[in-house]
């Protein structure tokens, strides 16, 4: 599986790049010079950049990951919960205290998502929440897993809480 996906990434790429190639054929013979040196320059590089980014993309996410990605917009993040909703809105302290108080548990456990990276370092395992902490002089939000796996965020601002979920939608850095 992993040929089939280096395979489809290196011809992912190449595409894109004999685009950006033609382009600044096209562009080095239209011009007159010295613009058309320079420009074509800025299009191959432009190219070689996006090539490699493209690549490392598809190596990261996978193959069907990347094409059928959700390109959703983080507008949708910004918007507020409705009354009745039962998902709630908090900050690092309130997160905290509610789990200090009423131990939410998700009963099939939770998956750890981090956007842009879905992959390994089992994320794609179910874990259960053993504890939550925020430290507020480091403003970092520590959550432990029963399986020894710890999950930092630093700076969180905005986080969600349902009884199926927990998304801490805005924040500085994530270390797993």
């Amino acid at each position: 599986m992993k040929i089939f996906r280096n395979i489809v990434a290196f011809l992912q790429a190449l595409l894109l790049f004999l685009g950006f190639i033609f382009l600044s054929a096209v562009i080095y013979s239209e011009l007159n010079s010295p613009y058309n040196i320079i420009i074509a320059k800025a299009v191959f590089s432009v190219g070689v950049f996006l090539s490699r980014s493209l690549f490392n993309l598809i190596i990261k996410r996978g193959v069907l990951s990347v094409i059928s990605g959700d390109n959703a917009t983080y507008d949708l993040d910004e918007l507020e919960p409705t009354l009745g909703s039962d998902v709630l809105k908090l900050t690092p302290e309130e997160l905290t205290n509610l789990f200090s108080k009423n131990k939410p548990s998700f009963n099939k456990g939770v998956t750890v998502s981090i956007w842009g990276d879905w992959q390994g370092r089992q994320l794609d395992t179910r874990h259960q929440l053993d504890s939550l902490n925020f430290n507020s002089d480091n403003d970092i939000l520590t959550i432990n897993f029963s399986d020894k796996c710890i999950l930092k965020v630093k700076s969180p601002r905005i986080i969600f809480y349902t009884s199926s979920y927990l998304k801490v939608v805005k924040a500085k850095e994530i270390l797993w």
